[in-house]
Order: C-alpha cells, then sequence, then structure tokens
C-alpha cells in the first residue's frame, strides 16, 4: 500500500462527508472539480467570504460555529441577489496545537457537512494549508445561479423608493446573533421571484455603513426614521446603526409595489419600512441631521 502524507491522511478522512448535489459530475479529489453545464436561461452569481480568527471569532468559539458562519456570510450574499446557492470551493490555513488540531478540523468539516445539507450546495473542492503562526483562516467560494435577468443589484434604487429592512439590528457580537443568525435565503428568492425590490443587498458591515453603499451606486441620498429601525434586546440606536454582523436585507421599493410587498410576505422574518430614497446625496434623520456611517472597518476592526 503507498503511505499517505498526513494532508492526504487527513483529507481522505473528512472529504467524504461533504455531500455532492447535481450539477457535480464529480468533486474533490482531482485538480478541479468537475460540474455539468448550466441552463442557457440562468445567470451565475460567484461570491467569497472568509473568517479569521481573532477577527471574525474568538479562540474558545466551537470549530462548528465556525464553519457555519464561514457558510452563512456566503449563503447572505447570495439571499441579497435573490439567488440559489449551487456549489462552492474551501480553503482553509490553520495553526492550532498538535494535540488539538485535527480535532478541531473535523469538527469543522462536521459544520460544514451539516450546513451544505441544510442549503442544499455542495463543497466539491478546495485546499489546505498550513499558518507560520497560531491561528485559522478559512475561505469560501460559494456559486449560486438565478433567472437570467431577475438578479437584483444594489445601485439601482431610484428617488422616492421606500427603505425596508428584515429582522434586527445591533448587538449581534453581544447577543451571539454573529455566529447564530439565519440568511434570509427564501425571502430573497420570493422578492426576487415577484420582482418587488429595485435594489437589495446584505447588511454585514452596519446599517448606515452599507446604505451609504446603496446610496452611493445609485447617487441618491436617503432618509430614514431612526425611530423606526428594528432593535435587537438592549441594543441602542448607535448600535442598531453601526455595529454590523446582522446579515438582513435591505431593500428598496417603489411605492407602487408596497402594497404587493405586504401581501406576498408569508415570512416569520420581521420587515420594517425605515426610510426613502431621496435626491441629496447624504443620509440625513427625520429632523434632517446628517448620519454619518461608523460601521465595520475590515482594515481595523476585530473581535
Amino acid at each position: 500500500m503507498i503511505e499517505m502524507n498526513s494532508e492526504d491522511r487527513l483529507l481522505a478522512s473528512l472529504i467524504p462527508q461533504l455531500p455532492q448535489f447535481e450539477p457535480v459530475i464529480w468533486g474533490p479529489g482531482d485538480d478541479a472539480a468537475l460540474l455539468y453545464a448550466t441552463h442557457a436561461d440562468e445567470d451565475r452569481l460567484l461570491t467569497v467570504d472568509q473568517v479569521i480568527m481573532g477577527v471574525h471569532f474568538t479562540t474558545d468559539t466551537p470549530a462548528e460555529l465556525v464553519a457555519q458562519k464561514l457558510v452563512r456570510r456566503n449563503i447572505s450574499d447570495i439571499a441579497a441577489m435573490g439567488g440559489i446557492p449551487e456549489s462552492a470551493l474551501l480553503s482553509i490555513a490553520i495553526h492550532l496545537p498538535e494535540a488539538t488540531q485535527n480535532e478541531w478540523l473535523s469538527r469543522f468539516y462536521q459544520g460544514l457537512r451539516d450546513e451544505s445539507n441544510f442549503w442544499h450546495f455542495s463543497i466539491c473542492g478546495g485546499d489546505i494549508s498550513v499558518l507560520p503562526q497560531a491561528g485559522v483562516v478559512a475561505s469560501l467560494s460559494l456559486h449560486g445561479v438565478i433567472p437570467h435577468n431577475q438578479s437584483i443589484a444594489r445601485n439601482t434604487a431610484q428617488p422616492g423608493d421606500l427603505l425596508f429592512v428584515t429582522g434586527e439590528f445591533g448587538r449581534s457580537f453581544v447577543s451571539g446573533h454573529h455566529l447564530h443568525f439565519i440568511p434570509a435565503l427564501p425571502e430573497g428568492q420570493r422578492l426576487r421571484e415577484y420582482q418587488i425590490p429595485s435594489a437589495m443587498m446584505d447588511v454585514s458591515d452596519g446599517l448606515l455603513t452599507d446604505l451609504a453603499r446603496m446610496c452611493c451606486g445609485a447617487k441618491l441620498g436617503a432618509q430614514i426614521h431612526t425611530d423606526q429601525i428594528p432593535r435587537r434586546q438592549n441594543a441602542t440606536l448607535k448600535e442598531a446603526l453601526n455595529d454590523g454582523e446582522d446579515y438582513e436585507l435591505l431593500f428598496t421599493v417603489p411605492p407602487a409595489k408596497v402594497a404587493q410587498l405586504h401581501e406576498i410576505w408569508s415570512f416569520a422574518t420581521p420587515l420594517t419600512q425605515i426610510g426613502t430614497m431621496i435626491e441629496t446625496q447624504k443620509i440625513l434623520d427625520s429632523a434632517e441631521n446628517v448620519l454619518i456611517p461608523g460601521g465595520w472597518d475590515p482594515l481595523k476592526n476585530n473581535v
């Protein structure tokens, strides 16, 4: 029997845990995965996100929850486009104590298996390496599909469109929401199916920060009613506007479609109207005070 190196032995025990769905022809184990071509009436969605020990999770976060967060961050991006997740590639670099590293990886892969089964997508390849210092960095590239010409961009809002959000905001790390959130995938798909939003994105870096991105893309501003911002328990207004890691949908709706929005909204997920898109390229509150984004900065913030 040919002797395998330690990486190959480890992967041989972990990779079979990862489920494979259509359109995968063959998944991990070759130089690249092989997938059937998608239908001509579909468009492809590609997103990538990562989690880093000390930035997105602490050293004592269970490995299963690290995997869960990694997957759901990516699912949230697909949800914001109204798409359907299909397949993914995983890259992980790790340096933990020798006595615990393999167990950590095994639990991490268990989390990946559970999440990919729940959201029904394949993890069909990837890479594993070692870090030169203690820590973990994991990245997932998620591929999805969407009916042709039905994707929803973040930069296509119009003046007078109403602003809506799902869920609640603030104190994500304190409450544990940043590890246990559920992406609004069916909600995003329903909104896309009925062509309700004029623009949509997910809120990950803070409500004001991400709203500013939506406004800049459309060359518009927004006036929001701060007393209507749905807050997580004990969250202050400042925390709700700026904390980040909420993974909720932020979208705009033409006034003529608001009644239809409420008709098709059969989800338990709270839906709140928080403001209006305006031509003045500023974010204002009801008293027309300028609101300055102060949310998550990926080049500065950590847990």
